[in-house]
């Protein structure tokens, strides 16, 4: 071996300080593990702080990063005091780095008590409390996630309760802070009859919007109508998981939306739950979505074989090109 040459552990040691390889190391350990790297050494904190804050998935953690928790008699939390401006200032060093927020208020999550949501609403030093988060999943009332609400917000997931007219409020007064919308996904039981208005508000105003995500039996006439606007919309979609929840088959039973010329310029994959002969219909009204190449259809009620097999006069639009 040459005398400048270094020793093979040093050629290890030096490898552990790539920041790209280390990055990939921490973002598969769990955060306790995560929480002790962050400790090593300045170099390594910056990256396992990264990794340990990218997806919070546990609001009590965030929450308790800015100031003290406690879980009282029905454990649920609450703050101990509340947050002061220092509070806000060290906040941001774990606010910054978050990309993605989940939180679900159910049985098997801790609860957070509505004055935690007040506290911080009210004390905030800054309006984007996490200003670089492009994702945000929220399966609780929305009047508790409209904070968290902002332009850089690229992916929402959203769960509309039973009592429409608690959803109502948020969701159509508060949706110019999410006019950046790629993705959109609606997850509800509530029959869409109840809020198809206010849906209809909301996806008129996301002229970006790329992908949109519905419980069955929740594309009606008029939605499609609207969602035929969007010029970046490709994708329209429902999912039969448990969690998207399932709306009321009466909502489906005409499906004949009209469209305006130019209508779904973008659409090329696309899911709807009505019957076959509406279906045809659909490809073939005027000004028909022209460039499908994706198609899945649900039908309602059971089809006849004479349905199924009855020559319909579709005629498929050729592939448009850019």
């Amino acid at each position: 071996m040459a005398a400048n040459s270094p020793l093979p552990h040093v050629k290890m040691y030096r490898v552990l300080y790539i920041p790209e390889l280390l990055d990939m190391i921490f973002g598969m350990l769990d955060p306790d593990s995560n929480s002790n790297n962050a400790r090593v050494c300045r170099q390594w904190s910056e990256i396992a702080l990264d990794s340990l804050w990218k997806d919070v998935d546990r609001l009590e953690r965030l929450f308790g990063a800015l100031a003290p928790l406690r879980r009282v008699g029905n454990g649920e939390y609450e703050f101990e005091r509340l947050p002061e401006s220092d509070d806000w200032k060290r906040f941001e060093k774990y606010a910054s780095r978050v990309r993605r927020l989940v939180y679900h208020s159910s049985a098997d999550n801790p609860k957070i008590r509505k004055s935690v949501f007040d506290d911080v609403a009210r004390t905030r030093t800054r309006i984007d409390i996490l200003p670089n988060m492009h994702t945000l999943q929220w399966y609780a009332p929305l009047s508790l996630c409209v904070m968290f609400m902002h332009a850089g917000v690229k992916h929402f997931s959203v769960f509309l309760p039973s009592n429409s007219k608690r959803s109502r409020p948020a969701l159509s007064s508060k949706t110019s802070r999410l006019r950046n919308l790629a993705s959109i996904d609606f997850r509800s039981d509530v029959s869409v009859r109840t809020i198809e208005e206010e849906t209809r508000s909301l996806l008129a105003q996301l002229s970006v919007l790329r992908k949109v995500t519905f419980p069955r039996y929740y594309l009606t006439s008029k939605i499609a109508e609207t969602l035929s606007r969007l010029e970046n919309l490709g994708i329209v979609e429902f999912q039969y998981h448990d969690e998207q929840g399932c709306g009321d088959p009466r909502d489906v039973i005409s499906f004949t939306p009209e469209f305006e010329k130019g209508a779904f310029p973008s659409l090329w994959d696309h899911s709807m739950t009505t019957c076959f002969a509406d279906a045809a219909r659909f490809l073939d009204v005027a000004y028909a979505p022209p460039s499908i190449t994706m198609l899945y259809v649900d039908s309602h009620i059971i089809e006849t074989p004479s349905a199924i097999h009855r020559p319909q006069r579709v005629s498929v639009p050729p592939r448009r090109t850019r």
